[in-house]
């Protein structure tokens, strides 16, 4: 989440007339992530969250990760769903751009610092169930930010910046190598999250209380999905693999949809291609991300060491 399209109080008021949601009380921007507007949203009936979509969300992309989320709330896993206007609408338009008004969830995500071994195996365990429930989930939507894209991102920022050495860059290309060689259709694949990282996973105390932004959500490979969480949560922020995080993720997750063969198999490419993917899209917002955008930006070295780091599935 961030702030990136500044909208008044009377430009939100007048959005809300358009639900039967309360009248405005309030509204204020959500610094943490980086893709999207977030503000929490207060009016008579109670609270939410407001998104505006920036950049890499198409508004035709929208109703493939509204009907996933609806989809997995149905299947019993707290997902915050989207409030349809009072047309039928889902998916507005505000400050210019595609916007839509969140159910509010209890909770909080983690932060880096705090990840325990059973936080990772109570969202091992949920990101599974996921999997599950996507098999029947018939919507689909191409990877928003696929090879193509990182190679793309990588290529324009890398001349703005010196952060990456020339073995650092070689390590790059053989990712993409492993990554290419891969025989993606024999991975079982289905909608995904693909953006499960700590601040889009909340907990209220001690449990796992549901999880959020889907707006990355996309048809991918299960095992890929499984790689970008373990890069996020099993890992410091130094880039350091924590194993007691590894082993609880693991076995969870295994617990409810162990993994095929052939998944394991092609893991370890695909984890790097994982970390490649969050290095390429940090690379890429360090460089160009405006100056007046109120957004906490993300250390793209973090996920340089996760990609240069030897990790499997056990």
């Amino acid at each position: 989440m961030a702030v990136y399209t500044h909208v008044t109080a009377d430009e939100v008021s007048d959005y809300l007339k358009s639900y039967a949601l309360g009248t405005y009380r309030a509204h204020e921007g959500i610094t943490q992530g980086v893709e999207n507007t977030n503000y929490h949203l207060h009016t008579s009936s109670g609270r939410y969250i407001l998104t505006i979509f920036e950049k890499r969300i198409r508004r035709e992309d929208l109703p493939f990760v509204f009907g996933f989320t609806a989809h997995l709330k149905a299947s019993g896993i707290n997902v915050p769903d989207a409030y349809s206007d009072k047309t039928g609408n889902i998916i507005g338009t505000l400050g210019g751009k595609p916007a839509a008004v969140i159910r509010y969830l209890d909770g909080a995500g983690v932060k880096d610092q705090d990840i325990t071994p059973d936080h990772c195996a109570q969202l091992g365990e949920t990101l599974a169930r996921m999997h599950l429930s996507a098999q029947s989930f018939a919507g689909g939507r191409e990877n928003p930010v696929n090879h193509t894209v990182w190679k793309k991102l990588l290529k324009e920022a890398l001349p703005k910046t010196e952060i990456l050495d020339e073995a650092s860059q070689q390590a790059i290309e053989k990712t993409f190598k492993d990554y290419l060689a891969i025989e993606q259709s024999s991975l079982p694949f289905a909608a995904i999250h693909a953006d499960a990282f700590p601040d889009n996973v909340f907990f209220e105390g001690p449990r796992l209380s549901g999880v959020i932004d889907f707006y990355f959500a996309c048809t991918d490979t299960f095992a890929y999905d499984a790689a970008m969480t373990l890069n996020a949560w099993c890992f410091t922020t130094d880039g350091v693999l924590v194993p007691q995080r590894l082993e609880a993720f693991t076995n969870a997750y295994e617990s409810v949809r162990p993994l095929m063969q052939v998944e394991k198999d092609a893991f370890g490419a695909l984890r790097r291609a994982a970390a490649l993917r969050i290095l390429s899209t940090r690379l890429y917002d360090w460089v160009f991300t405006p100056t007046d955008a109120n957004v906490v930006k993300k250390d793209p070295i973090e996920y340089l060491k996760k990609l240069k780091a030897d990790v499997t599935w056990p």
